[in-house]
């Protein structure tokens, strides 16, 4: 699990244009995952197998940005990620995950 670049700062701006903002690392994941193809006599002519890293586990953790301009609305005050997940390869259909709320 590494943490996503280019997140910090992460800025929320509500309908008026008033934003929050915090320096926050989001964990993600890469690596190798098995994926293969072969052909076969049946339409459409080949197998295949797709896998992707992804996050598994862990629990979602809402966190309170720590600066916002005044009278910012509340929606935009807090931010929930996932936290204490490992890395697994999953197929494509499986996959039903967020990172960030």
């Amino acid at each position: 699990m590494i943490h996503a670049p280019g997140m910090n700062p992460l800025v929320r701006t509500d309908k008026n244009g008033k934003t929050c903002r915090i320096n926050l690392t989001i964990p993600v994941c890469r690596g190798f995952c098995p994926t293969y193809e072969y052909g076969t006599h049946e339409f459409p002519h080949r197998s295949q197998k797709s896998e992707v890293c992804v996050p598994e586990g862990g629990k979602f953790e809402t966190i309170t940005l720590t600066e916002c301009d005044d009278d910012a609305e509340p929606e935009i005050r807090t931010v929930t990620i996932l936290r204490g997940g490992k890395c697994v390869c999953k197929t494509l259909e499986n996959l039903s995950f967020m990172i960030v709320r």
